[in-house]
Formats: C-alpha cells, structure tokens, sequence
C-alpha cells in the first residue's frame, strides 16, 4: 500500500481497471483477479521490490557442487537473498524504481519463477505451500482496499526506508481512507 500512495498514478491505474471489470455495485472476488491484470503487475513489483523476508530458508548442499562458477562443498549451508534477487540489475531494468508495466509485457514471471527473478516464496518442491493462498490474500485485500477508499498519505512526502535489517518501514505508515462505495458495503 505504501509503494501505491507513494506512486498515485498506478494506485489510479488499478482503481480504474477495477471500477472497468467489478463496477462499484459489488466487491471484488476471487473470481475477479485473473481479470485484474494492473493489479496482478501491481503485486508482483510490489513483492520484487519488498519481499516478506530478505532471505528464503537456509538449505544445506547434499554433495560438492559448481554454481555459477562457484564450488559448493557438500555440507554447506546456503541462503538465497530474496532481496537482492528482485534488485539485480543483470536481470531488471531501473531495479529500484517501482514499475509494475515491467510484469505487463509477453513473457509471464511468475511468483516461483525457475529463473530466480523474483522468489518471495522460494521455488521448486521446498517453495512455500501456502504461496498461492498468501498470493491470493494479498490481491484480494489490496484490490477491496482501492475499490473501497480513495487513500491520502497522511504525511508528504512519504517516506519508504526501510528499518535497518528489517523488510518494514522505519516510520509507520499513516494514510487516510475516504469512503467511495454506497453505505451498506461498510456495515
């Protein structure tokens, strides 16, 4: 929500393609989301650039192995940081700009990309079971929430930095939600 208010132009990109596919005479449903590309892009910037962790699950090499160029003893203990996965400029363009159009293009990028671009719930079969529920949580809330406010930062200009070694704001972030669907949404 904060990338969003700090970027109302694709808070306004969502709203529009929401108030085009639901309408305003009901709430957004799951059965929505594959029709909610914006939304889908917005997402997927959104855990590129702000995974829930900085790193996926520590794994522990079962043989001497060669990554990259890199030996592996058998034994080793290795993490994948998610992090800087999704900030690699090898892999994205302006790697610290927020720009969901970069998930609108032909080739799709999933959640559990094979490739490794953007991981926030690990891949393969040690990958998180519930990724596609999380998934699904996080775009159905956030899709409600713009259907139903109009949201203003509270203060300006908001600030993203992020508390040193942690993946949460430093500063608590503070908006206001005005009202934008009829009275018995909200009872």
């Amino acid at each position: 929500m904060a990338e969003l208010l700090k970027h109302p132009d694709q808070m306004e990109k969502v709203r529009r393609e929401i108030d085009e596919v639901v309408g305003r005479d009901r709430l957004v449903e799951e059965t929505d989301l594959l029709n909610l590309k914006q939304l889908r892009a917005t997402v997927k910037e959104i855990f590129r650039l702000h995974p829930v962790g900085a790193f996926l699950i520590p794994h522990v090499s079962l043989r001497d192995t060669e990554v990259a160029g890199y030996y592996i003893p058998k034994g080793t203990r290795v993490l994948i940081n998610t992090y800087s996965l999704g900030r690699n400029p090898n892999v994205w363009d302006h790697p610290n700009e927020f720009k969901p159009a970069r998930f609108l293009d032909d080739e799709v990028v999933e959640l559990s990309d094979r490739k490794m671009r953007i991981v926030p719930f690990g891949a393969g079969r040690r990958g998180c079971p519930g990724a596609t529920l999380g998934t699904m949580v996080v775009l159905l809330g956030l899709a409600r929430l713009i259907q139903a406010f109009d949201w203003t930062p509270a203060v300006s200009p908001l600030s993203l930095k992020e508390a040193h070694g942690l993946m949460v704001l430093e500063e608590p972030m503070k908006a206001f939600a005005c009202p934008r669907l009829a009275p018995h949404f909200y009872a």
